[in-house]
């Protein structure tokens, strides 16, 4: 197994087709706010009671572009009233946060028979192979202004929330500790997360970023694909010098068998 192979599962049905081409023609893929995300448990936080009120204070001032010492006389107003709890603030926090979070998904595994289910329509849809080394700047060349301290980051599995400290001495590393840690039961997933952080004030509910299209090696078509669908994909691998795979069912086993036919 090559370690800096990642793939992303992606539908070919009218709804997504489009978008899904896109990434391997375009270069450009999509991150979806934290706020989107399917599942209602991605993103929860926990935070630690010291720094819970600090950091509604801090929103405050940010939201209704205050200062500290207004914000705090606000906040306590709102706490000492009845009308506004420190539930309220939690709620609030975590949104404000949540917002800011831009995620892109990958896996490790690119013969996961649930995941072609899933996220591929049912083994019709492709799986693109990315080759993401560690000298290799996924957004090299893509003319954002984009500041990460790396990559990719491995999702942790756990039934445990993720405590934030939101007055850390790096509260951007701190906030990234949430979305790297999913609940125990997606596992199967092998899930590597691109999480970008902006100002959280856009109304979209992701953004297409642009990649170096350098890293993107390969297709995986799925076992089921459509006579035209393959086609195309072998058209488009040509046009770019990249490989293409197609997928059959294992006969000994629960298992998927690529072959390269390019």
């Amino acid at each position: 197994m090559n370690d800096n192979l990642y793939y992303k599962y992606r539908s070919l049905n009218a709804e997504h087709r489009e978008n899904t081409f896109s990434i391997v023609l375009d270069a450009k893929i999509w991150f979806a706010r934290a706020t989107e995300l399917m599942d209602p448990f991605e993103v929860v936080f926990s935070f630690t009671p010291e720094s819970l009120e600090e950091s509604c204070i801090r929103t405050f001032a940010g939201v209704h572009s205050t200062s500290y010492d207004e914000a705090k006389i606000f906040y306590n107003k709102l706490i000492s009233s009845g009308k506004w709890t420190v539930e309220d603030s939690v709620r609030q926090t975590i949104n404000v946060q949540k917002r800011k979070l831009l995620i892109c998904s990958l896996t490790k595994d690119n013969e996961n028979i649930l995941m072609w289910s899933h996220y591929a329509s049912n083994h019709r849809g492709i799986c693109i192979e990315f080759c993401i080394k560690d000298d290799y700047n996924f957004y090299e060349q893509s003319g954002h202004n984009i500041n990460c301290d790396r990559c990719l980051y491995e999702v942790e599995y756990s039934e445990n929330l993720c405590t934030v400290d939101l007055n850390a001495e790096n509260p951007a590393s701190e906030l990234k500790k949430a979305p790297t840690r999913k609940y125990c039961d997606w596992k199967y997933e092998k899930e590597y997360r691109l999480i970008l952080m902006d100002n959280g004030n856009s109304t979209t509910k992701g953004e297409l970023i642009p990649f170096n299209r350098k890293i993107l090696t390969g297709i995986f078509m799925g076992m089921d694909i459509s006579v035209d669908d393959k086609n195309y994909c072998s058209s488009i691998c040509k046009e770019l010098g990249i490989a293409l795979y197609s997928s059959k069912r294992d006969p000994n086993r629960y298992g998927i068998i690529h072959e390269r036919v390019l």
